[in-house]
């Protein structure tokens, strides 16, 4: 939103006009100055890590690791440097159909990890889909979001290939 000039009225008031010529109004003013908090915002990186393949009556395991992007250029899981401590993680497991199977929530360490874990059900079903919701966030900090799905298989199914 590019402000090109000024319009004087019979009564001084200033009108800035937008680069469409129309006038500026209060809602353009209060998107201006959200978008500008929004790039104050310090970036950060995550990346998780998790089994995608799961056999039923097995732990369903990830790790979420925030970096700062400057410090990780390769988005290496591996790295021991540059991590994001005290960032409040949230994670949710749902099943296909978006039922809500199980919530996480904690704080980065020190290094900027944070890692859960759960005991998958045995159900009487060849296998189920799931996927898991990441979501990070930290004052100062642009948010960040990811959805990573994973397939739980029965253990009396042949010719599984499981991660697990």
């Amino acid at each position: 939103m590019a402000l090109l000039g000024v319009i004087l009225t019979s009564q001084l008031h200033t009108h800035p006009l937008l680069s469409d010529g129309s006038a500026l109004t209060k809602n353009d003013v209060n998107s201006a100055l959200s978008d500008q908090k929004a790039d104050l915002l310090l970036p950060m990186q995550m990346l998780v890590v998790h089994y995608d393949h799961i056999t039923m009556g097995h732990v369903y395991a990830f790790t979420v690791k925030i970096f700062d992007p400057k410090t990780n250029p390769d988005r290496d899981i591996g790295q021991f440097y540059g991590g994001i401590p005290g960032v409040k993680i949230n994670a949710t497991v749902y099943d296909k159909y978006g039922g809500i199977y199980q919530k996480f929530s904690g704080i980065t360490d020190d290094k900027g990890s944070y890692s859960g874990s759960m005991l998958m059900p045995v159900i009487p079903v060849q296998q189920k889909e799931f996927y898991t919701v990441f979501n990070a966030s930290k004052q100062g900090y642009a948010p960040q979001s990811s959805v990573l799905p994973f397939v739980e298989f029965h253990p009396q199914v042949s010719g599984n290939s499981t991660g697990h």
